[in-house]
Order: structure tokens, then sequence, then C-alpha cells
């Protein structure tokens, strides 16, 4: 069994404290791209017109940001590209 790691909420609202457990696999698979990120169900409606929920999970979900919000988030990821 994978061990479950526990992740800060990585919607846009900076007051958020949900934590989000996911596997080391899991949270790699979604942050590959810099533009995905996940948070807690129901956490990326406020933000609808920068994002795009790409998955949807029992306990997170994935979104996708678009737009001018994608522009931003791209250069920031501080890892290498695949």
């Amino acid at each position: 069994m994978t061990e479950a790691i526990p992740f800060l909420c990585e919607c846009a609202d900076p007051g958020c404290t949900a934590i989000i457990r996911l596997s080391a696999e899991e949270y790699n698979r979604v942050r590959a791209d810099p533009r995905r990120f996940f948070g807690a169900p129901g956490h990326a409606a406020p933000f609808r017109e920068s994002l795009e929920i790409a998955e949807r999970h029992a306990t997170y979900e994935v979104f996708v940001m678009v737009g001018r919000a994608a522009e931003i988030a791209e250069p920031l990821d501080p890892r290498p590209p695949t």
C-alpha cells in the first residue's frame, strides 16, 4: 500500500487550510503539468473564470488553470520541464 502524504489544498483562497492526502505518485502525476493543481472538492467553484475541473475524486479535485492564470502559473513552476 502506498502511504498518503498530507498536502495543503492548492485552491486560490489564500486562507484555505484544507488538507488533501495523496500518494507521492498521485501528487507527481497531477503536478507534472504546471497548470494543474489539486484542491478540496468545491474549492474551485469561486474561481471558475480562471480554471476548469479536469478530474473529480472522492477526496479531491484536479483543476487546470486557463487563460491569464495559466500564463502566470507556468513560469512560476520550480520543477524543470519534462
